[in-house]
């Protein structure tokens, strides 16, 4: 009798029974989900500031091309005539639209230059 019950605590198994197994399955499919989920949720933010560094570098190129513009030959003609509002203009980037308009105000501070306003949106 001795000696089948040594036998018995010889032959125990070692290893994970179904329930563990289970479980932790489960608890890892839980903590994965969380982890999709916060990625998810990031990326909208990432796409939104992708689009506004478009925008901004639109609006860049817009300007830079007016100040290209200004001579005095063509200050009160051409793309900068003061009280006028210039556009909607469309312009495709990477297959997203992009909106803007500008308006041109004479003298705003008394030193005779021209302020410009541009709005650059996009949908």
């Amino acid at each position: 009798m001795k000696i089948l019950a040594q036998n018995c605590k010889k032959n125990n198994r070692t290893g994970f029974t179904i329930t563990e197994v289970i479980i932790s399955t489960l608890i890892f499919s839980l903590a994965m989900a969380g982890v999709f989920s916060s990625i998810s949720q990031l990326r909208q933010p990432a796409v939104e500031s992708s689009q506004e560094v478009t925008a901004a570098f639109l609006g860049k190129k817009i300007l830079d091309d007016l100040r290209g513009d200004v001579s005095q030959d063509t200050w009160n003609s051409g793309n900068l005539v003061a009280g006028t509002t210039y556009g909607p203009y469309t312009q495709t980037i990477g297959g997203k639209q992009y909106f803007y308009s500008y308006d041109v105000i004479a003298d705003p501070d008394g030193t005779r230059a021209r302020q410009v306003t541009l709005n650059v949106t996009w949908n």
